[in-house]
């Protein structure tokens, strides 16, 4: 099965790129990198392989089966299209197919299904990194409960900028005191990310507002976020308050996030994103706590690696189970190169 990766200098691309090199499934020398034509013939390293970047603009994607997209909206909509004509599945991780109707946006543990009702379409969305980290964790209470509302203050990692944004970063903290000018904006907290709008929200928190919708099948699912970058190198959090539709124990909240795919609660309150989501494929719960005044509100910290789980990860394990269920056309294409 060949596959391209298209944005691998890219910090998500990266990612995608060690996960599918550590697996079983892909061979090396059936991937194929893919940049900007900038990058065409420059190598890059990924464990014991190196791989030769191909220019986007020139690229065949009639070489290829599948197509993973980390690039920014505008090369998508460009390019992704082309990628469908060919392959028997494309997986974009920008948002510019998010919200189309016909394009189902998907996290494996949450909603795979989706991809199944809507007839196995050869484009899946990867969701927000914001969005998977959060939505994993409400998706159990909302499934067993119901939730009517959610409010929620995101605090959002410098890699969530992209990579240039945070080598700077990185260039700051080694070069300059904290009481420099320079550094004056990286160490703060700033609550804009992405264009502000006419309704006074940003385009991130729009996003975090649609996608929970979609991906819940929850159209009437109230939402208001505040987003907010950090000056923290990898790793989101979230400090989540929702609204049931019944008043439970809060015994039932903790019982079932400790019974759901790929989410670790914890009993200490400090759990941060260096020391517990930085590299980690799963969502990391805690703080979990009913409101002091009404019994339908509970409180939950939740903090997620951005790259990993809530970009390459995500797209991998789409990546994985959507063959597993395509393997006929697999096959067939094989048969055939």
């Amino acid at each position: 099965m060949k596959i391209a990766v298209i944005g691998a200098t890219g910090l998500i691309g990266q990612a995608f790129l060690k996960l599918l090199v550590q697996s079983n499934r892909t061979h090396a020398n059936d991937i194929f990198c893919v940049a900007s034509c900038q990058s065409a013939g420059k190598t890059i390293s990924c464990g014991m392989h190196q791989f030769t970047l191909e220019s986007l603009e020139a690229f065949d994607f009639t070489k290829v089966e599948v197509c993973f997209f980390a690039v920014n909206n505008q090369l998508a909509k460009q390019y992704v299209p082309i990628a469908r004509q060919s392959c028997i599945l494309v997986i974009d991780n920008s948002s510019a197919f998010r919200q189309q109707q016909d394009v189902p946006l998907i996290i494996p543990e949450v909603n795979f299904n989706h991809w199944h009702q809507w007839g196995k379409p050869n484009l899946i969305a990867n969701p927000n990194c914001t969005t998977i980290g959060l939505i994993m964790a409400i998706a159990p209470i909302h499934k067993h409960v119901g939730i009517e509302r959610m409010d929620v203050a995101t605090y959002q990692a410098i890699s969530g900028a992209g990579a240039k944004t945070l080598e700077s970063f990185n260039h700051g903290l080694l070069n300059t005191g904290p009481k420099e000018p320079s550094m004056s904006k990286v160490l703060d907290a700033v609550p804009v990310i992405d264009s502000l709008l006419a309704s006074d929200y940003t385009k991130e928190e729009i996003k975090l507002m649609q996608e929970s919708q979609k991906i819940l099948d929850h159209k009437c699912l109230h939402v208001s976020a505040t987003a907010v970058r950090v000056p923290v190198h990898t790793g989101h959090g979230a400090a989540v308050t929702l609204k049931l539709n019944e008043s439970v124990n809060i015994n039932l909240i903790h019982d079932l996030l400790c019974q759901a795919e790929s989410v670790m609660v914890y009993q200490e309150p400090a759990i941060t994103p260096r020391l517990h989501a930085h590299g980690s494929c799963g969502v990391h719960v805690a703080r979990i706590r009913r409101d002091l005044y009404s019994p339908l509100h509970v409180h939950l910290w939740v903090v997620s690696d951005n790259i990993l789980r809530g970009g390459a990860y995500n797209a991998f394990k789409l990546y994985q189970k959507a063959l597993d269920e395509i393997g006929v056309a697999e096959k067939d294409l094989s048969e055939l190169s």
